[in-house]
């Protein structure tokens, strides 16, 4: 629930902003002459796209995945693949994404890679994975996993809040 009444109010907030965006514009048209308000929302939207150059910032539709094992290592055709939701809100969901094979070697299951993301609304919310590790277990079908990621709580496009999440589980293999 709170993170559609967070969406709500970051989309209410982006729509008044636009309209005080608008509004300005034509005010400053009728008194500053065209050519300043082009200016003027080139240089506004300028300081809208924010700095290119932070390595740390998060790309859209670009996914962190985790790798354990080379793929060489693996018997081919061995592949399987185990989704597990860390966290089902309301209206936004934490999966996991785990692919495993059999070892070359020793035929037992060993974790591939891993990669985790959010589903649903996350306007405002910014999901970053930390960490996964992906560990075997006595159970040659089960790994045990552990997810450390942070969520960032942002209104308007600036972070107010950062909150640390963990997950920790198991996830049986079909």
């Amino acid at each position: 629930m709170t993170h559609l009444i967070w969406g709500l109010l970051n989309f209410s907030l982006l729509i008044y902003f636009l309209i005080i965006c608008f509004k300005l514009v034509k005010v400053a048209r009728n008194h500053i002459g065209g050519f300043a308000t082009i200016v003027f929302v080139f240089g506004l939207l300028s300081f809208v796209g924010g700095p290119k150059s932070d390595s740390n910032a998060v790309k859209v539709n670009q996914t962190k995945t985790f790798k354990f094992a080379l793929k060489d290592s693996i018997e081919l055709n061995s592949g399987k693949f185990s989704h597990v939701i860390l966290e089902n809100n309301w209206v936004t969901k934490y999966d996991l994404f785990l692919n495993s094979g059999k070892g070359s070697t020793s035929q037992k299951n060993t974790p591939i890679s891993a990669y985790s993301g959010t589903t649903g609304l996350v306007m405002g919310t910014i999901w970053k994975p930390i960490n996964i590790n992906v560990l075997k277990t006595n159970d040659n079908n089960k790994f045990k996993y552990v997810v450390y990621g942070v969520v960032d709580w942002k209104l308007l496009g600036a972070t107010l809040y950062t909150q640390a999440k963990v997950y920790e589980g198991t996830v049986a293999l079909k």
